[in-house]
């Protein structure tokens, strides 16, 4: 009755980072099927890339434990843009623990967290590629316009919200985005 979402942007590009992206995934995912917390899965992880150290790289991202019973979260965030909530009523809620990046400090601790979904609430999970889209640094996209674009498609299908805010952010950075967009709802 659980499921594990996560969203990850891994520092580099090309193959170097597909690769260790890669070795990423292969970690949560055999940690994740231990029945370990978010936080301690983040520990587990930091723990063998740092000693496995790639030249550096590092990755952030977010972890969550949905149990969708009873729509308890259990999170943990990485360096990541902070989840967020957006309630049935178009109001918005910013979960915002972070802690550190994993793969580029040993000593990194992370932390649970928890929060709750309601009935017809939704999780949007996203990279930062959405935020910082934008013609130029001083135009970018921003936080408030995510929010501001969640809260008018609160009560849309899940898969209608992230292709409207994707179409928004598009529009926004003149269709040539300089980094991935990613956004999981």
């Amino acid at each position: 009755n659980t499921i594990s979402l996560c969203v990850a942007d891994v520092c580099g590009k090309g193959s170097a980072a597909a690769l260790y992206m890669a070795m990423v995934y292969t970690r949560l995912r055999d940690f994740s099927a231990s029945g370990r917390s978010p936080a301690q899965i983040l520990a587990e992880t930091n723990r063998m890339l740092c000693d496995e150290r790639e030249d550096g790289m590092f990755v952030t991202l977010v972890l969550v434990h949905y149990r969708w019973r009873d729509g308890q979260l259990a999170f943990a965030c990485a360096g990541h843009p902070p989840p967020l909530i957006v309630r049935h009523d178009g109001s918005i809620e910013t979960l915002t623990e972070r802690d550190g990046l994993v793969g580029a400090f040993a000593d990194s601790h992370y932390h649970n967290a928890q929060a709750q979904l309601g009935l017809g609430d939704s999780l949007l999970l996203y990279s930062d590629g959405i935020t910082e889209a934008g013609p130029d640094a001083d135009r970018m996209y921003g936080a408030a316009r995510l929010h501001d674009s969640a809260r008018r498609a609160a009560d849309l299908p899940l898969d209608v919200l992230c292709s409207t805010i994707v179409g928004e952010v598009l529009e926004h950075c003149g269709h040539t985005p300089g980094d991935d967009i990613t956004l999981l709802a």
